[in-house]
């Protein structure tokens, strides 16, 4: 049924940019490590943003980017597990017409 169709065409929409998604975040923690392995504890310390009191160091500001890294990753798990249901509801719909 053309109901059927658009959720085969969504589902691999999905997987596609599913992938791509995972590609790019593999390729940023990559990058990310690659930085991060080369700071000493002296590049920790150093000042990046003087606008705030006290001013931002690198270390406060490597913790931020972490933790806002780990909020988006608990966004798309949450997500991922919308869409599931999703899934889960429209197949239970189709199988009871």
């Amino acid at each position: 049924t053309a109901a059927l169709m658009q959720t085969a065409s969504l589902h691999r929409y999905h997987a596609l940019n599913r992938r791509r998604v995972l590609m790019v975040a593999g390729m940023l923690a990559v990058a990310l490590l690659a930085v991060v392995a080369d700071l000493t504890d002296d590049d920790y310390a150093t000042v990046v943003d003087t606008r705030f009191t006290p001013a931002v160091t690198a270390g406060v500001r490597l913790v931020s980017l972490v933790n806002d890294a780990t909020q988006h990753v608990g966004q798309a798990a949450y997500l991922r597990g919308l869409f599931a249901q999703s899934k889960t509801d429209q197949q239970m719909s189709l199988r009871n017409r």
